[in-house]
């Protein structure tokens, strides 16, 4: 019975394992299956760990690659689909407060934005990066990243040998071939995912898992964190020119009005969890805040070199 059990548990994971390498799979299920029994995610690690090994040993000693002789065998299985990919390798064992670690000893490029977003290549992974203005961000030549501030949408391929991971502060971010964005703000982060799935370490905490139209704000100092229901039709909006938000706390929108005023956004806290709704055209950023006044009974204040929201008819 136990025999039979974990036969089934292993050809559950190689059949979830050829739609992810096949580009089809229904990610919230997947993530479901992962969840659903203790064995799911090690079945899976095993056959990730094996197919990392098995590509390296082909790529070494110059072999075609094991994906251009899949053959199916008697059960209806390509051999590729027995062989797992590292895509949920160790999400359970993040190392959380490491510094960023470069193979070869390498040091990290930095890529700083100013008024122009730029879109930078993923190294190793074939995947992309879009880095907004005012932002920045580390990159090893090992492909790990480190969020240094501003916002980032990733479009990430997935590399069984590779997975990417992305760390910012307390926070390390393990993506599962997903697109998703990434927003540092000083002791927050907030990530949202338009598809896939993502998981989310900080401090001694279990691993947090994000599927598609989930977004996560987690805070270091209180080491609180919020995940809540988004469209994600809205994800990395910005790359547009435009901020959606749907139902978001205005203390999060006003970190990425500082981005884009150019200037520190600060909210009073009688209102940081009022609800915005709606779009906000990004332009040269200047009236942003004045937009948000226009939709919600908020007020803009400036002096001293920044832009305060209180509440309107607040003294």
């Amino acid at each position: 019975m136990t025999h039979d059990h974990d036969e089934d548990i292993e050809k559950d994971a190689a059949d979830w394992h050829a739609q992810v390498l096949a580009d089809d799979v229904d990610w919230t299920a997947f993530a479901l299956w992962l969840d659903a029994h203790p064995a799911h995610q090690p079945a899976y690690d095993r056959l990730a760990l094996l197919d990392a090994d098995v590509a390296d040993w082909v790529r070494d000693n110059g072999l075609p690659s094991i994906e251009e002789e899949a053959v199916p065998d008697q059960h209806g299985l390509s051999r590729r689909w027995w062989l797992g990919g590292a895509i949920a390798a160790s999400l359970t064992a993040i190392a959380i407060g490491l510094p960023l670690m470069m193979q070869g000893g390498n040091d990290p490029i930095v890529h700083a934005t100013t008024e122009q977003p730029q879109v930078i290549a993923l190294a190793g992974n074939g995947g992309t990066v879009m880095l907004d203005r005012n932002s920045q961000l580390a990159m090893g030549d090992d492909g790990r990243v480190r969020m240094d501030r501003g916002a980032a949408y990733f479009d990430v391929r997935h590399d069984e040998a590779r997975p990417l991971e992305i760390r910012s502060g307390e926070f390390v971010v393990r993506d599962i071939g997903t697109r998703f964005t990434v927003t540092r703000a000083p002791g927050r982060l907030f990530v949202a995912v338009e598809e896939g799935i993502v998981d989310i370490g900080w401090r001694d905490s279990a691993p947090t898992r994000l599927t598609a139209g989930q977004a996560f704000q987690g805070e270091e100092k209180s080491g609180s964190a919020e995940i809540r229901a988004i469209d994600p039709g809205t994800v990395g909006s910005w790359r547009d020119d435009r901020l959606v938000y749907d139902n978001a706390p205005l203390d999060m929108v006003a970190v990425d009005l500082s981005r884009y005023m150019g200037t520190r956004v600060e909210v009073d806290p009688s209102i940081a969890k009022l609800k915005l709704s709606g779009i906000l055209l990004i332009r040269n950023g200047s009236d942003l805040a004045d937009q948000i006044s226009a939709i919600l009974p908020v007020e803009v204040r400036r002096g001293d070199g920044r832009v305060r929201l209180v509440g309107r008819g607040q003294r």
